[in-house]
C-alpha cells in the first residue's frame, strides 16, 4: 500500500534513497544543492511495512509543509528546538490526515472500528499512528457528534 506514496515521490520528483544509518536515525528530508527533494530511508525500516509507510508519508509531509533540511542536528538554543518540532508535527499531521482520511475514518466508525488495532489494519498504519490521528480535532468533532 505504500505504492501510492511512491507515485506522490514520483510526481513531485522527491528522489528515495536507501541508506545504512545508524540508529535511532531511520529517515531524513533535504533539499539537495540544485534544489532537488530527496528522502533518505533506512534499510532497517524493511522489517515493518507499517511502520516504514508511516515515516515515508512523514517525510512527504516535509516537502509540503516545511523549508529547508531538517536533518538530525544537536540544538543548543530552545527556539531552534521549538522550530524543529513544529515542522515535525506539521509533517506528521500532514502524514497522518494523508494516510487516515477523515471520510474514511467515518466510514470506519460506521463499519463498528472502534480499536486502535482495527484502525491500524485498515489503514496499514502503525496503532501509535492512529493514537496520534485520533487526537485531531475533526476525529474528536466526529466522534462527539456520532
Amino acid at each position: 500500500m505504500s505504492e501510492d506514496l511512491y507515485k506522490i515521490a514520483e510526481k513531485e520528483n522527491i528522489a528515495i534513497e536507501q541508506w545504512n544509518f545508524k540508529p535511532p536515525l531511520e529517515a531524513v528530508y533535504m533539499t539537495l544543492p540544485d534544489g532537488k527533494p530527496l528522502i533518505g530511508l533506512s534499510h532497517s525500516l524493511e522489517k515493518d511495512r507499517r511502520y516504514k509507510r508511516c515515516v515515508l508519508a512523514e517525510e512527504i509531509g516535509h516537502y509540503y509543509t516545511t523549508v529547508g533540511n531538517y536533518l538530525p542536528v544537536t540544538l543548543f538554543h530552545y527556539k531552534h528546538r521549538l522550530d524543529l518540532s513544529r515542522a515535525e508535527y506539521k509533517a506528521i499531521k500532514w502524514a497522518a490526515e494523508y494516510l487516515m482520511p477523515i471520510d474514511e475514518i467515518r466510514k470506519a466508525f460506521q463499519d463498528g472500528l472502534w480499536e486502535a488495532w482495527e484502525f491500524a489494519e485498515r489503514f496499514d498504519v502503525t496503532e501509535q499512528f492512529v493514537y496520534f490521528r485520533m487526537t485531531f480535532a475533526d476525529v474528536r468533532e466526529l466522534r462527539r457528534c456520532g
